[in-house]
C-alpha cells in the first residue's frame, strides 16, 4: 500500500526507524559533490541519512578521498568514482536532478569560469565584472 505521511511525522515515523520499503522524497543537496551523509556506510543507521542502507567499500573510499582533496579538478575524479559505484549497485533510482545554465550578456566581462556549489556562488567574483560600452 502507498501511504502518504504528514510532514510533521515524516522524520520520527518513517526516516528515523527506517519504516519503509520504498521511499519517494525530494531533497535539496546543493551543488557540492560531497554526499558523505547520503552514501557513506556508517551513515546507514539512525541518525544518519544513508536511507538506502548502501554500503560499498569502493564508494566509501571515493567519499573519503574526495573530502581530503582540495583541488576541485581532482575532487571530481573521486566523486565520479562514487557515481560509478552507485550506478553499478543501484541502491536508489534518481527521478530528477535540476541543471542550471547561466547566460551572460556579451557586454559583461570579468566573469570567471569556476565551480559553483551553491546558486549564490556565481556572484563570488562580482567585483571583477565590468560593463563594456557599445555605440
Amino acid at each position: 500500500d502507498v501511504v502518504k505521511v504528514d510532514q510533521k511525522d515524516f522524520f520520527t515515523k518513517v526516516i528515523e526507524p527506517r519504516n519503509f520499503q520504498i521511499l519517494l522524497y525530494g531533497q535539496e543537496v546543493g551543488r557540492d559533490p560531497d554526499r558523505y551523509s547520503n552514501w557513506y556506510s556508517t551513515e546507514k543507521d539512525p541518525p544518519g541519512l544513508n536511507l538506502s542502507g548502501f554500503s560499498q567499500v569502493r564508494a566509501d573510499r571515493a567519499l573519503e578521498e574526495g573530502r581530503k582533496e582540495l583541488n576541485n579538478d581532482k575532487r571530481i575524479i573521486h566523486y565520479n568514482e562514487l557515481q560509478k559505484s552507485v550506478m553499478d549497485n543501484v541502491p536508489v533510482i534518481f527521478l530528477y536532478h535540476p541543471f542550471s545554465n547561466y547566460y551572460v550578456s556579451k557586454y559583461i566581462k570579468g566573469i570567471g569560469e569556476k565551480y559553483t556549489f551553491t546558486y549564490s556562488d556565481r556572484f563570488l567574483d562580482f567585483y571583477n565584472w565590468e560593463s563594456i560600452q557599445t555605440n
